[in-house]
């Protein structure tokens, strides 16, 4: 099993998009899994993951799931189970997968050892 964490920013622009694009075709992963902390009013309930395969650009989606947070989550522990979750697909399938997280804070810390 293979994965990868990058650092990215949000892609807010359709010419960032088509480079993003681009990129993870670059990885040549099997799949790409997309990682979103976001926690509803900010502080509970968040984390989702979509898997996909396939072109970026029109990606067949292999599985979605949301996890629900405890009541004091934030979006960046939305985004770790989210990542966390990602990581357990990837493992549990034996693929080479890109994870896409857009949380820097998050892909900082994990790069620096400094998550539990």
């Amino acid at each position: 099993m293979e994965y990868v964490l990058d650092i990215c920013d949000k892609v807010n622009s359709e010419s960032m998009k088509s480079v993003d694009c681009q990129v993870i075709r670059d990885y040549g992963t099997e799949v790409v899994i997309y990682t979103d902390g976001s926690a509803t009013d900010g502080s509970k309930d968040g984390g989702a993951v979509v898997t996909t395969r396939g072109n970026p650009v029109s990606p067949d989606v292999i599985c979605m799931e949301q996890k629900r947070g405890a009541a004091c989550n934030s979006s960046f522990e939305g985004e770790k189970e989210a990542v966390s979750t990602a990581i357990t697909w990837a493992s549990s399938n034996c693929c080479k997968a890109l994870i896409s997280s857009d949380s820097q804070s998050l892909l900082r810390a994990i790069a620096n050892a400094d998550i539990c």
